[in-house]
């Protein structure tokens, strides 16, 4: 079976009805050839294209297997392959960069929410996705575009995003290119900013979920 129609068959199987994690991580890295760096790049190309897209259309509800399956393939490694510089698989390599591509192209509305909701609960419990978020979130907050993609990070990354604020990450030394285009990185002014611009904007839901953090932006300010 040829790598898309591989993996297409093990998404789909596990978002059915009998969806198993276990089963699915098992399936994802077995066609791995262990030697062959070449070959494994264009699996995981394959792979992360099409979780993406199935992230895409995927109730936000339901997206739980998805990060599962995620977090299960980064528990193995391939012991002394490399692609791109990173181990296979647990720095999960070609993911961020699988992502970052999504974050190029146009998306209908409900996809396009779907999608920050799901790189969100990534960056909660497996890999840092923050600078997708920063992208997100200056679009919606500082050049009034759609809020409701920005307001899923809040739900769902909330801790990590007023962490990187508090912090002043900036990425910049990492992620190069996708950072600039963040236009300067994280900071507890700009955290206030955005809090601000959802209560100009109307959104009790988006201030309600930022204000868990008063008490942490506070403290920042007590020094």
């Amino acid at each position: 079976m040829n790598p898309l129609a591989h993996y297409h068959f093990l998404i789909e199987r596990l978002l059915g009805p009998d969806g198993d994690v276990d089963a699915a991580v098992a399936a994802f890295i077995a066609p791995l050839p262990p030697g062959d760096p070449d070959e494994i790049e264009t699996h995981l190309e394959v792979a992360w294209d099409l979780l993406v897209i199935a992230a895409a259309d995927t109730p936000v509800a339901s997206q739980t297997l998805l990060v599962d399956l995620v977090a299960g393939v980064q528990r193995h490694e391939l012991p002394g392959v490399r692609v791109w510089a990173q181990r296979v698989l647990t720095d999960l390599p070609l993911l961020g960069d699988r992502l970052s591509r999504a974050w190029d192209e146009p998306h209908d509305p409900d996809d396009w929410v779907r999608l920050n909701a799901f790189a969100a609960r990534l960056t909660a419990s497996v890999a840092d996705f923050l600078p997708l978020g920063l992208r997100t979130i200056v679009t919606a907050l500082e050049e009034r575009g759609p809020l409701p993609p920005a307001i899923e990070w809040f739900r769902h990354a909330g801790t990590q995003l007023v962490d990187a604020c508090v912090h002043g990450r900036t990425y910049a030394g990492r992620l190069g290119d996708p950072a600039a285009r963040a236009e300067g990185g994280f900071s507890v002014t700009r955290w206030i900013a955005w809090r601000n611009a959802l209560a100009d904007r109307g959104s009790p839901d988006g201030v309600k979920l930022m204000s868990r953090f008063d008490a942490r932006i506070a403290a920042h300010f007590r020094g």
